[in-house]
């Protein structure tokens, strides 16, 4: 959609996953956008799942994507005593700290996705109210320190130049472990918007709308914690087996987990807040409340009416006077 356009609509969809069943994730988007990927599942102690996920354009000239994510540990020795060699729990690299967002954008997500020489930085923005609210949510499990950004990057690829902007919201938690020091790090948000070269702000709005809406399913979310609780509560090991973890998943699909658990209701409220700071940082959103789902919902800026249909559609007006009860009264907008 052009920055120009009258009106806007935006569609919910979801995502399934075969690994606990069900749906996953939601999302709004405009007609003719599409969605691929989903959850990754790994045999990992601390983060089983992950999100990697594609949102394109009809045309894929513009771009959201939910980059997965790498977890990392590192102990005070820093390995250097050689009869103890360090060996971290399955799922994590063992690597020092980084501990700024700028940093690791450019020192490792940059070039994991993009070839030597194809891209060169153009701006860089921490964001220190987002890893505050950040912070907020983070499960207290020793020191913790959290860095957050914004680094824009101009790209080269198949002979055309666009422009990306990398999110990155960098954890680190600093635990006591047998007379040393175990640093568990790495990104707890990584995404990116893609526009064609110059043209990134002015679709700011629905990219950051697309990225706003997305909400792991409440049912989902209840399985989910139920699958991390099973494999930390489990007597004994650090490491988890591929057998184990197949079990361990089988069981946790099998559940009925409560829908509106305390974690899912603790994840959408973090969710709303990281929305409205970045709608306040970056001003080319603004939030609305939609009392029918009792949820916040963002859209670009400068329309002049939102409504929203009993289907979960959202619509977006630049023309006060414009009622979309004329053209489709079956669909319950409000």
């Amino acid at each position: 959609p052009s920055p120009a356009e009258e009106r806007l609509r935006l569609s919910p969809v979801s995502v399934r996953d075969d690994g606990l069943g069900g749906t996953a994730l939601h999302l709004l988007l405009p007609r003719g956008w599409t969605v691929n990927g989903g959850i990754v599942w790994r045999a990992d102690s601390a983060s089983p799942a992950d999100l990697d996920v594609r949102v394109e354009s009809a045309d894929a000239s513009l771009g959201y994507r939910a980059l997965p994510r790498r977890a990392y540990v590192w102990r005070s020795r820093g390995g250097d005593d050689k009869t103890r060699p360090f060996i971290g729990p399955r799922g994590y690299d063992s690597e020092p700290p980084v501990g700024d967002a700028v940093v690791y954008v450019e020192r490792k997500v940059l070039p994991d996705h993009h070839r030597p020489g194809s891209y060169h930085v153009l701006d860089r923005r921490p964001l220190p109210s987002l890893a505050r609210v950040i912070a907020s949510g983070v499960e207290d499990r020793g020191s913790t320190d959290v860095s957050a950004a914004r680094v824009r990057v101009r790209v080269l690829a198949d002979g055309r130049k666009f422009d990306e902007d990398v999110y990155c919201v960098l954890v680190q938690t600093r635990t006591p472990a047998g007379g040393e020091e175990l640093v568990f790090w790495g990104p707890e948000r990584l995404y990116s918007f893609r526009a064609p070269e110059g043209r990134l702000d002015e679709h700011y709005g629905i990219l950051q709308t697309i990225a706003a809406s997305i909400r792991f399913d409440d049912g989902w979310t209840g399985r989910y914690s139920m699958l991390r609780a099973d494999i930390r509560d489990r007597p004994g090991r650090s490491r988890i087996s591929d057998r184990e973890f197949a079990l361990f998943l089988q069981s946790a699909r099998d559940s009925h987990a409560n829908d509106h658990s305390a974690v899912a209701v603790a994840q959408e409220q973090l969710r709303a807040r990281v929305n409205s700071v970045l709608a306040a940082e970056l001003g080319e959103t603004e939030t609305f409340f939609d009392p029918r789902s009792e949820r916040e919902v963002s859209l670009p800026r400068g329309f002049a009416r939102a409504w929203a249909s009993s289907r979960g559609a959202y619509l977006g007006a630049r023309d006060s006077a414009y009622d979309p009860r004329v053209d489709a009264p079956a669909e319950g907008w409000a």
